[in-house]
């Protein structure tokens, strides 16, 4: 058994015997085709004098979920939309994504207004505190525009680098 990634054609045999072997590489036939669903076991059992029933699903099909956005959110009804969904459309970006990444750059611009004022903890309170408050931003729809998960993190960052201020 192989012990890293194999990426060439050959299957170098590791027992010495010479029994090397050949990948051929390629593309499924026409006939072929694969989809990726929900886990089901190979057999299921059926009680005697029950009729046979459609195999159950042990684990449901994944959704299709992509971590930099939140799932729903439109960014419709948001200030300045107009241009946002310019700038979003010129970078094949979506509009969440796009106010976001606004976000983040405004939560910076807070973050170094801070320092500027010489406060060990301006940094932390003025990124920190505006990636919470844009964090919960909701559309017209009621969905949160930048993932909850960002906005954790972006405050984790900025407690993290007060702290590290602080100490030193």
């Amino acid at each position: 058994m192989p012990v890293t990634m194999v990426t060439g054609t050959n299957l170098i045999d590791r027992t010495g015997n010479g029994h090397t072997g050949t990948i051929v590489w390629g593309t499924n036939p026409s006939e072929i085709e694969v989809t990726i669903g929900g886990l089901e076991p190979f057999s299921s059992f059926v009680a005697p004098g029950v009729e046979d029933e459609e195999v159950p699903q042990v684990l449901p099909t994944p959704e299709a979920i992509s971590p930099d956005e939140t799932v729903g959110a439109t960014g419709q009804g948001l200030p300045l939309q107009a241009r946002f969904q310019a700038a979003a459309d010129s970078l094949e970006w979506s509009l969440p994504v796009t106010y976001s990444v606004m976000f983040i750059i405004v939560a910076l611009v807070m973050g170094v207004a801070g320092l500027a004022i010489g406060s060990t903890w301006g940094f932390t309170i003025g990124f920190g505190s505006t990636a919470a408050f844009f964090g919960a931003v909701r559309d017209s729809g009621g969905y949160l525009i930048m993932p909850i998960w960002i906005t954790i993190v972006l405050v984790m960052i900025a407690l993290f680098i007060g702290f590290v201020w602080w100490t030193t």
